[in-house]
């Protein structure tokens, strides 16, 4: 994310250490189901916890972590790992509930930026909006019978982000920050795909 930032301000970037990192994601990526590990491909699939966020619920952070770093990447849209890891975020939609322990800000921000790219309204993708639109309902824009996920999760009487969730360290200010990261999916990058070309009236 770094690197994309420093792209997006005009600095030059080793191309080799963007191609580390696609290297690293397909390393540690499980071909058939889309998962990602953290570290090998043999963690793929497994949630990574603390032992504070141990009795928390599971999610593939890793394979949109994946997703947005090949898109950013290698921009090809047809990457079938794309499709594999939008699928598996497609079951695991966000649910704000304390009682079930189902939170987790790191997910959702990753999960809505992967899926923003590869599925929202800007993608070139045929059919788009199959896995976004879901997503999006659920997360961070509207919900006609039920609060939105993450508005539901902030913002406090202080201004700042309830902190019921996986957190590794960061209290409110990373709550904060990271659910408004969210919302800013929208607008933070263009697709990296290419934006779709609105006919001329």
């Amino acid at each position: 994310m770094a690197l994309k930032s420093a792209e997006l301000a005009g600095l030059t970037i080793a191309q080799d250490s963007l191609q580390g990192a696609y290297n690293y994601c397909a390393e540690v990526t499980d071909r058939t189901t889309g998962h990602a590990g953290y570290l090998t491909r043999e963690d793929a699939g497994r949630p990574v916890k603390s032992n504070k966020n141990a009795d928390f619920l599971g999610h593939p952070a890793m394979a949109a972590v994946g997703m947005c770093v090949r898109s950013f990447v290698k921009h090809d849209v047809n990457d079938p790992m794309l499709e594999a890891g939008a699928k598996l975020l497609a079951r695991d939609l966000p649910v704000w509930n304390k009682q079930k322990k189902s939170n987790d800000f790191y997910y959702w921000y990753y999960g809505s930026l992967a899926l923003n790219q590869y599925d929202g309204p800007e993608s070139p993708r045929p059919g788009k909006g199959q896995y976004w639109k879901d997503w999006e309902g659920r997360s961070a824009r509207r919900s006609s019978r039920t609060k939105p996920t993450i508005r539901a999760s902030a913002p406090t009487a202080h201004g700042t982000a309830t902190i019921v969730g996986v957190i590794d360290g960061g209290g409110r200010v990373y709550a904060t920050a990271i659910n408004t990261l969210t919302f800013e999916v929208y607008y933070r990058y263009a697709n990296a795909f290419g934006t779709v070309k609105k006919p001329k009236k």
